[in-house]
């Protein structure tokens, strides 16, 4: 099972390395971080492999958050903002 997601850069902030972490909540309410990326682009499109946090609940449904961070360290910049393109599950 694959989460597929695309992002897009609003505004980028101060941060020198802006990136982000991304999480599944499950029904039973259990929040698995799946990845993180870099925000190189203004656009960008990844993949994260999604079947060891959903386990048994692969037929439920299941929230993606997506959560800013300066991958520098401290906190994301507070102006910096992404928009949400598309977040899919697929199996394969």
């Amino acid at each position: 099972m694959m989460l597929e997601l695309s992002v897009s850069v609003l505004r980028k902030g101060s941060a020198a390395h802006l990136g982000a972490v991304v999480s599944i909540k499950s029904a039973t309410g259990a929040t698995t971080e799946v990845g993180r990326f870099s925000v190189a682009g203004e656009q960008q499109s990844y993949q994260f492999n999604i079947a060891r946090a959903l386990g048994r609940e692969a037929s439920g449904s299941a929230e993606v958050e997506v959560a800013l961070i300066d991958r520098g360290g401290g906190a994301a910049p507070a102006n910096a903002a992404l928009a949400i393109g598309r977040a899919e599950i697929s199996v394969r």
